[in-house]
């Protein structure tokens, strides 16, 4: 089958990026021809964009502060953008498509992974994420760990979602909470729970594409997709307490000050560093996947309820919600993981997740 994959690919996010490569890569493996499809929304690339001028409607001082910011930020953002942008062109199967000609070849689109879903991040619903354009008519239309971030968020606009899921042949999504909700409000709708695609494709589909690392001393790897004190100050305490050095990575944060602030990480040394850190603290939901996914001994910490519950709920399917922290002092379980059931149960819901494809596609 020619099969076209709608998702977050533009994003200048390494979890972004490589899930989508991990879920090309695997229906590549099952003899598909794969594209990820180059759809491009604002709401997705503006937040990237090299010189920002737009400046919110703040005081006068204020504004003139954040105008300075965004200069003194430029090299930060034409340097991520340069870096993501190479891994896309090299790494991602990118089609062109236009979505307004209902003639072409594709025989299936598959929408996910990540939060596409989410009227938060797509500024209200993208109907382009739900199969509602001319290109798509006619053809299978399935979505795959799909995901709106929080229920919680979708609260008012429950009655548009339901009316687009309608269409969908088959709905795979990545919480228990929105599985336990569709199925609720539409019982006759083929929907199941789908592991990440990094977490599909397997580690050996990652190994290969890692950039080896001649760094020598043990070290603790924070991520983080902002930057948040609270989150790095436990990560100092359990560096310290395992005697690590520690390194800190972000994926959209632009730090003048801090330095050792690692701003501009390619997803290809995002994945050397993870791989062959001795520890990870992180509070992104694909720092936890690809700390699972390489075995690592890792602390998930989210101090937001809303967005933490992926990551609850991928926790929780593993046998590992003992590793996730939600509070300020809570005390946390930094003892090594024996991922000896995590990994039978990771096998179960990696085959139920190949099955629900090689099934419906």
């Amino acid at each position: 089958m020619k099969i076209g994959i709608f998702t977050f690919h533009c994003a200048n996010n390494q979890g972004a990026v490589l899930q989508a490569y991990g879920l090309q890569e695997y229906l590549k493996s099952l003899g598909h021809t794969v594209y990820v499809i180059d759809y491009k929304p604002k709401y997705i690339t503006d937040t990237y964009k090299t010189i920002k001028i737009q400046l919110p409607q703040e005081s006068a001082f204020t504004r003139l502060k954040l105008l300075i910011r965004n200069i003194l930020t430029i090299p930060i953002r034409w340097k991520r953008n340069e870096i993501f942008n190479s891994f896309r062109r090299k790494y991602l199967n990118l089609y062109c498509l236009n979505l307004n000609c209902s003639h072409n070849d594709f025989d299936a689109f598959i929408f996910g992974s990540d939060q596409i879903w989410s009227p938060f991040i797509t500024k209200g619903f993208d109907p382009i994420y739900f199969g509602d354009f001319q290109a798509a008519e006619n053809k299978k239309i399935i979505a795959y760990a799909a995901s709106v971030g929080s229920v919680q968020d979708i609260i008012g606009h429950e009655t548009y979602l339901l009316q687009q899921l309608s269409k969908f042949s088959a709905i795979g999504v990545r919480e228990n909470s929105l599985s336990e909700w569709i199925e609720k409000q539409i019982p006759r709708l083929n929907c199941q729970l789908t592991i990440d695609p990094v977490l599909l494709a397997g580690q050996a589909t990652f190994e290969k594409i890692i950039k080896p690392q001649k760094r020598q001393r043990k070290y603790l790897l924070l991520f983080q997709i902002g930057s948040d004190k609270y989150i790095e100050k436990m990560a100092y305490e359990i560096a310290s307490l395992k005697g690590l050095d520690m390194i800190k990575m972000t994926s959209y944060t632009e730090a003048l000050k801090d330095r050792k602030n690692m701003n501009c990480t390619s997803p290809l040394s995002f994945l050397s560093y993870l791989k062959n850190a001795s520890y990870v603290v992180t509070s992104s939901f694909h720092g936890t996947a690809f700390s699972i996914l390489f075995k690592k001994d890792f602390t998930s910490i989210c101090l937001n309820k809303a967005i933490g519950e992926r990551i609850d709920s991928l926790l929780h399917s593993l046998g590992l919600s003992h590793r996730m922290v939600t509070e300020i002092g809570k005390p946390m379980d930094i003892t090594p993981i024996d991922y000896t059931n995590t990994q039978d149960a990771y096998r179960t819901l990696q085959r139920a997740s190949h099955e629900f494809l090689k099934n419906n596609l």
